[in-house]
């Protein structure tokens, strides 16, 4: 069950958690009333690129490609190909630190994509330009960022 919206975590928390369960290509069941529940867990459940993430019709579930417990990790889902035959994969980079920032990388080469892959932040709906060997985030402690790696 999703604790987004329950209390104890942050919104931050809330999306990280969130972020993780999509990659696990998990059922999205909230644990929460979602007619009380605030705007910000609203903002997350409705995500309907992070939700395309989890119901993916390839179905295939994430695995850690990278990293270290409690620490600086990066999950992994492969995708079903785009509209254009592009390989794409989801990847969460995710710091499971609780006091200290933690600097997460993802090389192309670990999500099993060539040469340059277009990247999209799929919490700010934003581009983050195009990749040609390794993507390099800072975190804050439970921190993570959702992207969508598209083969170009």
């Amino acid at each position: 069950m999703l604790v987004v919206g329950m209390p104890g975590l942050t919104p931050v928390e809330w999306r990280t958690h969130f972020s993780l369960w999509c990659i696990a290509a998990a059922p999205l069941w909230a644990g929460i009333d979602l007619t009380t529940a605030p705007q910000e867990a609203m903002d997350i459940f409705t995500n309907a690129e992070a939700v395309a993430v989890d119901q993916d019709p390839l179905g295939k579930m994430g695995t850690r490609v990278s990293g270290t417990p409690g620490q600086g990790e990066v999950f992994a889902k492969p995708l079903n190909v785009s509209s254009t035959g592009s390989a794409r994969v989801a990847v969460v980079l995710f710091n499971g630190n609780d006091t200290a920032n933690a600097t997460v990388s993802v090389s192309l080469q670990q999500l099993g994509l060539q040469s340059a892959a277009e990247v999209r932040n799929l919490w700010t709906h934003q581009s983050e330009g195009t990749v040609h060997a390794q993507y390099t985030v800072e975190l804050s402690p439970h921190d993570s960022q959702l992207l969508l790696f598209s083969q170009v």
